[in-house]
């Protein structure tokens, strides 16, 4: 018989100058979800349009526009997700450089850092992704 047990391996650690540091590995997939609006903006996603007619005014950055997440993207995606037996997040959060820039233009200073999180791996209604 085919022995399908899986132990957790143990967490690969690197010596930092202060403390120890955890090597962790992740995937970020992408998937094109069929929809009639962009994931952040209710602009067309009509294939073969002019060029820049499926732009809104969140896609361009105008000042003082913030984005608005589309619910359909949001539910194609849990469901995948549950289609592919993966851990959900109940909550997430979406931190957006669209909102920082302006100030930091009008301050004359600022850095972006991308960082991901390793809360993803390990669904929990107290951690985000």
């Amino acid at each position: 018989m085919l022995d399908l047990t899986y132990e957790t391996p143990k967490p690969k650690v690197i010596a930092g100058a202060k403390h120890d540091w955890e090597l962790v590995i992740g995937m970020e997939i992408h998937a094109q979800v069929s929809s009639n609006a962009k994931l952040f903006s209710g602009a067309s996603t009509r294939f073969g349009a002019e060029p820049n007619a499926n732009v809104a005014f969140v896609d361009a950055a105008m000042p003082g526009m913030l984005p608005v997440i589309n619910e359909f993207c949001v539910a194609q995606a849990v469901r995948t997700g549950l289609g592919l037996k993966a851990a959900i997040n109940l909550t997430s959060a979406f931190h957006t450089t669209a909102a920082a820039l302006p100030k930091m233009r009008a301050a004359g200073w600022g850095r972006v850092v991308n960082i991901a999180s390793a809360h993803g791996l390990t669904a929990s209604p107290y951690k985000s992704a």
